[in-house]
């Protein structure tokens, strides 16, 4: 799934706290990638995550990054507080969502999403995922109520960017299915369930992980 790693961004603000916690330069997020990426349920989405940050640390001058690892910080200040270092934060949050640390990944995807929210227009795509994957990250931090609500509004989102036969209409029906069945929904659930394997059914092969992704939550309903 392309959930997390299709859509990022964010500014000067979270640089700094990420900063904080993530020093270690290129050197340390390739190996926090890489350790990362033996738990994602599907080779595509690491994929995904790892070729976006090479192609963000290509972005620095070669020549100011040779013969030494390049600060974390340097990297999110070259995108300065435009949607491009939102995306950055967004990307970095999937891996800290993946090594189990959603509170993390919650600050970061939620001010990302402040930032598309005031880009404007241009970036309701970019909004809509930054609120799924903030849906996502209350859910595991069983804030299931918040989650609830996060995770309706980006339904609706998805449903007016690209209707609800798409892919991403379903990736947020699945996790609003397991939000349901945390509150003890079951029968709002299963519907859920039941539309998003439909729509991938339609999309995807059968053995397709985003396939058996929604005939789990069909089951566990």
């Amino acid at each position: 799934m392309v959930r997390f790693a299709r859509r990022h961004r964010l500014g000067v603000t979270a640089a700094a706290a990420l900063a904080l916690t993530l020093v270690g330069g290129f050197t340390a997020l390739a190996r926090a990638f890489a350790e990362s990426r033996a738990r994602l349920a599907e080779a595509q989405r690491a994929e995904a995550i790892r070729s976006f940050l090479l192609e963000l640390f290509a972005a620095i001058d070669p020549e100011r990054a040779r013969g030494r690892e390049v600060p974390l910080r340097e990297v999110v200040d070259h995108g300065a507080d435009g949607p491009e270092t939102a995306r950055v934060l967004l990307a970095l949050g999937d891996l800290h969502y993946w090594r189990d640390d959603p509170a993390r990944a919650l600050e970061l995807q939620q001010r990302a999403l402040a930032i598309f929210e005031i880009a404007g227009d241009g970036y309701r795509d970019d909004a809509a995922a930054a609120r799924f994957n903030t849906g996502t990250a209350l859910r595991q931090l069983e804030r299931f109520e918040e989650a609830l609500a996060v995770e309706r509004r980006a339904l609706e989102l998805e449903r007016q960017l690209a209707g609800d036969q798409s892919l991403a209409f379903a990736d947020v029906e699945v996790g609003l299915a397991l939000t349901l069945l945390d509150l003890g929904r079951a029968e709002e659930a299963v519907a859920l369930a039941e539309h998003a394997l439909a729509v991938r059914r339609r999309h995807l092969p059968e053995d397709h992980p985003r396939v058996a992704d929604a005939l789990e939550a069909l089951g566990l309903a």
